[in-house]
């Protein structure tokens, strides 16, 4: 641009401007809310300077959390899950979305250290969009509560690489090499520098030892299984209302047909006997089938949502259930089986 150039294309370029302009600083959406916090805990925002963190603070998508020596702090997310970032650890929330809709996604990254994760409706009802990473590895979850743990070159805790411990419900380890799954009371494993398939370990490793809040947060998953439950029960009574909606909508729509049909028998008799003005009549009629057509559409529109909210709550339902219904076979077989101690010696 220069001196010459047109009024009217600098006014162009400002219009063209401006949506970019929002667009950069459009807010991320919100992924979750800190709990509890314990000693140093940094949040730090993309192209921004790293800030203390405090209780009641939001954790936007795109956001690192990071702890020092003796921190830790918990976070409740959008979708009822809850995250517990250890001591000496660093997350990022890479994607994080939840409407209640079939594109809810969590996408975690953890950086460094260990965080504990125990899924929300996302891992229910869009487990294919519920991801944690490593520098590494992918871990899927499937309904989970379950530890993830970075463990450095040089580090005396044992073999560097991925460790994931399963408290309930199940995860997999997948790399370019192989996908492990890993089940309750069972620990995972891929070397940090090895290409070669994830593996199970004998036993869990004793470095995955209980924090100050540890008896809070194994309260955290029977709760959030309630609020699972609710937020299913609450779809059920969606389908009951739009159902009741699209009864009163049909039964108005046959109502108004009766009496469209009625009127019209009537104003042909009228104009017959010369009691009406035929075009007065026909006017009215005209408005009549109006009014009858958007009911008719509205009818249409609310059998549809019907249709839809009915389908979908059908599908979660099931898929609750046999998550369910899994996990119970689970902790059965590991009942039988006598399941390995939590604080087991055993390194892999």
């Amino acid at each position: 641009m220069n001196a010459r150039t047109p009024g009217w294309a600098l006014g162009l370029l400002a219009i063209l401007l401006i949506p970019a302009a929002f667009a950069a600083g459009a807010p991320s959406n919100p992924a979750g809310s800190i709990v509890i916090l314990d000693g140093d805990v940094r949040v730090a925002t993309r192209g921004q300077a790293p800030r203390a963190a405090k209780v009641g603070d939001i954790v936007n998508e795109g956001d690192t959390v990071t702890t020092g020596k003796d921190a830790e702090v918990h976070m409740k997310m959008e979708d009822t899950s809850y995250l517990v970032l250890r001591q000496n650890s660093s997350f990022q929330v890479e994607k994080f979305r939840a409407d209640g809709g079939a594109d809810d996604t969590s996408v975690l990254k953890l950086l460094s250290g260990g965080m504990r994760a125990i899924s929300g409706w996302i891992g229910k009802y869009q487990a294919r969009n519920a991801l944690l990473r490593t520098p590494s590895i992918t871990i899927g979850i499937r309904g989970t509560d379950h530890e993830v743990r970075i463990v450095p070159e040089g580090s005396s805790e044992g073999e560097p690489g991925t460790y994931d411990r399963v408290y309930a419900g199940e995860t997999f380890i997948k790399t370019s090499d192989g996908e492990v799954t890993v089940t309750k009371d069972q620990a995972g494993f891929q070397p940090l520098r090895a290409r070669q398939r994830p593996r199970l370990l004998a036993s869990v490793p004793r470095f995955f030892r209980p924090g100050p809040h540890e008896a809070e947060i194994n309260a955290k998953h029977a709760e959030i299984q309630r609020q699972i439950d609710q937020r299913r029960d609450e779809r059920r009574k969606a389908v009951v209302e739009k159902r009741a909606a699209l009864k009163e909508s049909a039964g108005k729509t046959r109502q108004m047909i009766e009496e469209t049909k009625a009127a019209a028998k009537d104003a042909k008799q009228a104009v017959r006997d010369g009691h009406a003005n035929p075009r007065a009549e026909r006017e009215a009629m005209k408005e009549r089938r109006r009014a009858l057509r958007e009911q008719v559409q509205e009818t249409r529109e609310k059998r549809q949502e019907f249709q839809e909210e009915k389908k979908s709550a059908v599908e979660e339902i099931k898929g609750l259930r046999r998550d369910e219904a899994k996990r119970y076979r689970q902790e059965l077989k590991g009942d039988r089986k006598g399941a390995a101690p939590a604080d087991s010696p055993d390194k892999p």
